[in-house]
């Protein structure tokens, strides 16, 4: 029911479902909310993907993980390394891997549409790694239109593949 303020009250225990199509007829749920207050989104765009493999060496340019962790809205392209904005939105991104030998001058950027942009930059050198293994992460929110793309370029580097790398992202909203 709706009281005089307008607030929308639900005198039941059960989880409130914001659907497209009747859910009863095979309508898809896109937004919920339980009896516990928790809110879920389903369809959210987000993804976490990884690099097959052990420790290989990278050159220069755009860093494609090849393996999809999970992939809600097929948004991220196992092939060329691209998140493609299903919705203009604020998105989040995060990448991190490790890396063996010395590093000078090095640098992982996420690029938006091919470029740079502010705050996307991370630079890093470390001439004491030696045969060793140190890290590189990289986190930025960036709003993007409909049908842009953020990759991350990665300089020339021997990274290491499996659960010690990956890009993921979501719309935040």
């Amino acid at each position: 029911y709706m009281p005089n303020n307008g607030e929308v009250i639900f005198n039941n225990q059960n989880p409130i479902n914001f659907a497209t199509g009747a859910t009863n007829l095979g309508g898809t749920t896109r937004l919920r909310i339980d009896n516990n207050g928790i809110i879920t989104t389903p369809s959210q765009p987000s993804f976490r993907a990884t690099k097959s493999g052990g420790p290989y060496s990278h050159s220069t340019g755009t860093f494609v993980w090849d393996q999809n962790q999970h992939n809600t809205g097929s948004n991220y392209n196992t092939s060329n390394g691209r998140f493609t904005a299903p919705v203009a939105g604020v998105y989040l991104f995060h990448a991190y891997s490790i890396y063996t030998g010395n590093s000078s001058n090095d640098t992982w950027d996420f690029q938006k549409n091919g470029s740079n942009f502010p705050g996307s930059r991370l630079h890093f050198t470390n001439n004491g790694v030696g045969g060793a293994w140190d890290n590189v992460t990289n986190t930025c929110i960036v709003s993007l239109s409909a049908n842009d793309y953020v990759t991350l370029r990665a300089s020339g580097q021997e990274y290491h593949g499996g659960d010690w790398t990956a890009f993921c992202g979501s719309l935040l909203g």
